[in-house]
């Protein structure tokens, strides 16, 4: 009688144990990529060829006509690398003053204004160009990481009261205002069978139960349908199972922020960690006057800084 095949699963885990046993280690991360690739290539799926090392470039020669178009290209690029360079500098700039003056619109109206035009006059008082400044319902909370076993809403709470509110005060604006919605993943097999970074980047080795823990995950990733893995235990499913804070900001943010502020300078301080996103747009250039020849000025500028 001819002898039974093994199973693709058996033969896998089987290497997968032995494996472990090297060095009386459990495998490493490396060895489940192997493993994954000679599956992959037993099932007759074509991987992409790793890249060959780069060639030597060659001249292409051009006719005239895509030269002239050429010259064009690379001068028309480095004049609009230097244009963006300016007008990043600029807005920057921009966006220093005007948000500042847009939170102390906020602050004496108890809600958010709305958008406000700039108007750039010429000597004679006449609007020469015009743009607005727009402060979006869009924002971005940002804080250092919260430490593991961290309560989540005193952990703000405190960065709250760092920026100048009363405890009653961030209490309440992390209770009414920001939703905790956490985001749960699985971890990587390399954090489990090898390790992560802590800490100041310290590197720490995955424990015993962690890699216990990613080799089962590797053995289910592996498993073809055929025989029987052996399942995670719950602790080992907290090991795997990773949650990882959220932080959203309720709607209409602005039209109650100034409530939980005793003064402008605290709610400058909320403002620097709920930071709204702000931008530049429906500019109007050079409304009086000769356009071209002062955007060539503005040109000529822009290009004596390369």
């Amino acid at each position: 009688m001819a002898r039974p095949k093994k199973s693709v699963n058996k033969t896998n885990n089987d290497n997968l144990n032995k494996a472990a046993e090297v060095a009386g280690n459990i495998m490493r991360s490396s060895d489940v990529a192997a493993g994954l690739a000679k599956i992959i290539s037993d099932a007759g799926i074509s991987q992409a060829p790793p890249q060959s090392k780069k060639q030597d470039r060659w001249e292409m020669k051009l006719d005239d006509k895509t030269a002239v178009a050429a010259e064009q290209f690379v001068g028309a690029t480095t004049l609009m690398k230097a244009c963006e360079n300016r007008v990043e500098t600029t807005k920057t700039q921009i966006v220093s003053y005007c948000s500042k003056e847009v939170i102390k619109k906020i602050w004496e109206n108890k809600s958010k204004p709305s958008n406000p035009e700039i108007l750039l006059r010429d000597s004679s008082g006449e609007i020469d160009h015009r743009f607005i400044f727009m402060c979006q319902d869009r924002l971005k909370v940002e804080h250092s990481e919260i430490p593991e076993k961290t309560d989540v809403k005193e952990f703000f709470v405190e960065i709250f009261e760092r920026v100048g509110l009363s405890t009653k005060n961030a209490t309440s604006l992390v209770e009414n205002e920001l939703n905790f919605n956490p985001v749960t993943g699985i971890r990587s097999l390399t954090e489990l069978l090898d390790g992560y970074y802590g800490a100041g980047r310290e590197w720490i080795e995955s424990s015993s139960d962690e890699k216990a823990a990613g080799l089962k995950l590797a053995k289910l990733l592996m498993w073809d349908g055929s025989g029987s893995i052996e399942p995670l235990t719950p602790t080992e499913k907290l090991l795997v199972v990773k949650t990882s804070p959220n932080v959203v900001v309720k709607a209409e943010f602005f039209s109650r922020v100034a409530l939980y502020c005793d003064s402008l300078d605290q709610l400058e301080g909320v403002f620097s960690v709920i930071k709204p996103v702000y931008s530049v747009g429906h500019v109007k250039y050079a409304m009086t006057g000769n356009k071209i020849a002062r955007a060539t000025a503005v040109a000529n500028d822009i290009v004596s800084s390369l």
